[in-house]
Order: C-alpha cells, then structure tokens, then sequence
C-alpha cells in the first residue's frame, strides 16, 4: 500500500501538470548524481520543474523515487483551411496550436 506522502506527492505533481496542458504525463526512472535527477544532459534538483523547448515538455524530478515526470504536448486537431504551427518558447508555449489566419 502507498503510504500517504507518497499519495500527496503524486496528487501534487498531477496538479503541477493540470493547470499547464491536458497533454500526456510519462514517468521515466533516472540515475540520481549528487542527489540530483540526471536527465537529458541536465541535473535537476529535487521537485525542480524543468521548461523545455525542444524537445517541447516540462520535466519534474523527484529524487525520492528516482525518476522525472515528463508533461507533453496534447494532440491538436487541424481544422479545414488551417496549420499547425509551433513557437520557438518553452513549455507550455512551444505546443503545436491550429492557425487559421485572420478572419
């Protein structure tokens, strides 16, 4: 059974994630260096929220349980007469978004 402040724990980090995107969460185990999570070059701290841009993501580590949770992008649809288009910024923004000009 899980105990209860790894419940809140996981209730946080979901709700670190909502406000952002309904896009997918992955949780990925990882080495820990110097009580830091190693990932994709980087070395994030404790509950540190990391805002990429490419790849498009929010990673957050948790030391504790040696991994980080990845927050994607969610799928667009793409309307008649419209393109998707992406922006050169960190997460949340850097998330493909249908464009269809001006009215």
């Amino acid at each position: 059974m899980p105990s209860p402040v790894g419940v809140l724990y996981a209730a946080a980090v979901v709700v670190a994630f909502c406000h952002i995107s309904d896009g997918s969460i992955s949780r990925v185990a990882v080495p820990v260096k110097n009580g830091k999570c190693a990932y994709d070059g980087h070395l994030l701290s404790h509950n540190y929220a990391l805002d990429r841009q490419s790849p498009c993501e929010k990673v957050i580590c948790d030391t504790k349980q040696r991994v980080v949770y990845i927050g994607l992008c969610s799928p667009v649809a793409n309307p008649e007469n419209c393109e998707i288009r992406t922006r050169e910024e960190r997460y949340p923004y850097c998330c493909p978004q249908p464009y269809c000009g001006k009215p």
